[in-house]
């Protein structure tokens, strides 16, 4: 259990670090939810909702396999890469959202699995590398960003 007492102090600029670290995987997280319904009233309103809710699930598949695979698939990456990764992948899964919400890119479903499972891989990714660079701007900033 942290202390308030400890996390307060921290200085501001070492609160300040670890709320710059740690907002774009939760923004991220909560735009793939918040996306869900726009996307499909905007680009698939004529499918059905099992049709749809499959490509919405990838984003758990990307998450589960890259909870455990990241290890695997970036082990020569320091964990420093590995979050500028993760923000990269995210930032893809969120251009093509929004693409497709504003009607630049043809609807086609293919485009919606393959975003969500490379947003969940970003989400793993970036959830388990970035309390370790947390980390190396000391304790207290990484106490703060839980």
């Amino acid at each position: 259990v942290v202390s308030p007492t400890y996390v307060c102090s921290a200085s501001k600029l070492e609160l300040f670090r670890a709320f710059c670290m740690v907002f774009p995987g939760f923004s991220m997280y909560g735009s793939l939810f918040a996306l869900q319904r726009k996307l499909k009233e905007s680009a698939f309103e004529s499918m059905s909702l099992s049709e749809y809710q499959p490509a919405i699930s990838m984003l758990y598949v990307g998450n589960l396999t890259f909870r455990m695979g990241h290890n695997i698939v970036f082990a020569s990456v320091r964990p420093q890469l590995r979050v500028l990764i993760a923000v990269g992948l995210g930032a893809l899964c969120m251009l093509l959202l929004a693409l497709l919400v504003e009607g630049h890119i043809a609807p086609h479903l293919g485009v919606v699995y393959f975003a969500y499972l490379i947003g969940g891989a970003a989400l793993a990714t970036f959830e388990a590398n970035v309390l370790h660079v947390l980390g190396t701007h000391g304790g207290r900033v990484q106490k703060a960003g839980l």
